[in-house]
C-alpha cells in the first residue's frame, strides 16, 4: 500500500491569479469554491484565502448558487469554520450557510435513523447489507453530521439476495419506486413520509467486474451504529467507485464537467484514510478495464482543484491536463457547454459500459457494435413517430409492469 505522497504545490499558481483578487466569473467561482473546500490548512493557505475574502471582490450570489447547484453548500461553512474564516464573510451570509448546514444535519440524523432501521431489517433476514457512498459518512467518527447532502441511502447485498432484502424492506412499509428494468442495478424503494428512498443495490452500478459483490463485501469496514456495527465499503473501494462514477456511471468525464462534490468527496476521503488508500490497485484496476484516461483526468482535477495529494507515481498526463482545460474552457463559454452536452446526451445510451452491462457484449470488438445497433433499433421501436400504433380499446388496452405498451 502506498502511503508516500506527492506535496502539492500552491493551488494559486496558474489558477486563480491573486493580484486580481476577483471571483465573478463561474471560471473564477468553481476554483475559489475548491480553495475554501480542500483540506489545505496550512497558514500560508489560510493566510491567503483570508486576504481574498477579505480584500477581493467576491460575487457571492454567483458563489452560492454554484454552491447549491453542486450540493456543496453545508459543506463550504463546514470547511470555512475549519480555517476559522467564517468571520470574513458577510453577516447574511454567514446565517444562511449556518442555517443551512444546520438544516442538513438535523435531516442527516434522521436519515441515519432510517438506515439503521432498514439494515436491522434485512440482517433479521441473514443479509449483510453493506454502505455506499454518502451514507457511510453517516456512521464514521469525526465526521460532521452536516458535511454530506443526502439524496438516498444505497446499501448493495449481493445478487442472489436482492429478493430477500426487498421482503425484508416490504415488512417496512418500504414499496418499489417503479419496477426495476431486468439490467437494473439497483432497485429503488419509497415509504410514505420517510426523507429518502432506498437503492437496494445488487452490483456497485451498472457493471460487474469492476467492482464485485463479493470482493466489496470480503475487502468491508465496519462502521458504529446502534444495536451494533454496519459494514461499509472499504477506503480503497470508495475511491475507486468515486473514479467509476466520474467516469462510467455518469457523464462528467464526457461532458467536461467539474464535479465539485466528488471532488471533495476525494478530498474527504483522503484526508480521513489516505493511508489506507491502494492507489496501485485502484490504477491497475483503470488499466485492466480500461477507464484509465477518466480515472487520470478526475484525480488531475482534485489535485489542482482542491489540493488532493496524488500517489508519487501516478504523474499528471498530457490529456489529463487537456480536460482540465476543456472543463474550464467550457464554464467560460456556456454555449460551447450546452452543445457538449446535447451531443453527450445522445451517445450516452451507447457508451460501451452500460453496453455491456445490459447485453455482455464486452467494452470492444464487434460484439459491441452488434449490441448498440441492437440498442438503437429498440429504441426506435418504442420512439419512432412514423410508426403506427394501434391504440388499445377497452378490454385490450392493459400495460404491463413498466408502463409500456
Amino acid at each position: 500500500m502506498l502511503r508516500y505522497m506527492a506535496k502539492v504545490p500552491p493551488l494559486s499558481s496558474g489558477l486563480l491569479v491573486e493580484e486580481e483578487a476577483s471571483v465573478a466569473t463561474r471560471t473564477e467561482t468553481v476554483l475559489f469554491l475548491g480553495r475554501c473546500l480542500n483540506y489545505d490548512d496550512s497558514v500560508s493557505a489560510i493566510a491567503d484565502l483570508r486576504r481574498l475574502l477579505s480584500r477581493g471582490r467576491i460575487d457571492w450570489i454567483t458563489v452560492v448558487d454554484i454552491a447549491n447547484r453542486h450540493h456543496v453548500a453545508p459543506t463550504l461553512w463546514l470547511a470555512l469554520k475549519r480555517k476559522a474564516l467564517t468571520d470574513s464573510l458577510p453577516v447574511d451570509l454567514q446565517n444562511y450557510l449556518a442555517m443551512l448546514h444546520d438544516l442538513n444535519r438535523q435531516r442527516n440524523q434522521l436519515i441515519r435513523e432510517q438506515a439503521i432501521e432498514a439494515a436491522s431489517a434485512l440482517k433479521r433476514q441473514g443479509l449483510c447489507p453493506i454502505l455506499m457512498k454518502g451514507g457511510i459518512s453517516l456512521f464514521e467518527d469525526g465526521v460532521d453530521d452536516g458535511l454530506c447532502m443526502m439524496a438516498d441511502i444505497d446499501m448493495l447485498v449481493q445478487e442472489n439476495e436482492l429478493a430477500a432484502g426487498a421482503a425484508a424492506l416490504y415488512s417496512l412499509g418500504y414499496f418499489l419506486l417503479r419496477t426495476p428494468p431486468s439490467h437494473a442495478h439497483a432497485w429503488t424503494f419509497h415509504r410514505p413520509m420517510s426523507l429518502v428512498t432506498i437503492d437496494l443495490h445488487r452490483h456497485v452500478g451498472p457493471q460487474r467486474d469492476l467492482l464485485t459483490p463479493m470482493a466489496a463485501r470480503d475487502a468491508a469496514v465496519s462502521l458504529p451504529g446502534e444495536g451494533g456495527t454496519l459494514p461499509g465499503l472499504s477506503p480503497t473501494h470508495r475511491a475507486q467507485l468515486l473514479l467509476m462514477t466520474f467516469g462510467i456511471f455518469e457523464r462528467h468525464f464526457r461532458n467536461g464537467h467539474i464535479p465539485l462534490k466528488g471532488l471533495h468527496d476525494l478530498a474527504a476521503l483522503y484526508n480521513r484514510h489516505g493511508d489506507k488508500i491502494d492507489w496501485e490497485a485502484i490504477t491497475k484496476t483503470a488499466e485492466l478495464h480500461r477507464f484509465s484516461a477518466s480515472a487520470q483526468a478526475f484525480l488531475h482535477l482534485a489535485h489542482c482543484i482542491l489540493a488532493v495529494p496524488m500517489p508519487a507515481f501516478l504523474h499528471e498526463t498530457t490529456a489529463s491536463r487537456r480536460h482540465l482545460r476543456r472543463c474550464l474552457l467550457q464554464l467560460a463559454l456556456p454555449p460551447f457547454e450546452q452543445a457538449v452536452r446535447s451531443w453527450t446526451y445522445l451517445a450516452w445510451p451507447f457508451d460501451c459500459f452500460r453496453m455491456d452491462y445490459r447485453y455482455g457484449c464486452g467494452v470492444r470488438g464487434l460484439g459491441l457494435y452488434v449490441a448498440r445497433l441492437q440498442h438503437a433499433a429498440g429504441i426506435l421501436a418504442r420512439h419512432n413517430p412514423l410508426l403506427l400504433r394501434r391504440t388499445p380499446g377497452p378490454a385490450s388496452g392493459a400495460m404491463n409492469g413498466s408502463g409500456r405498451i
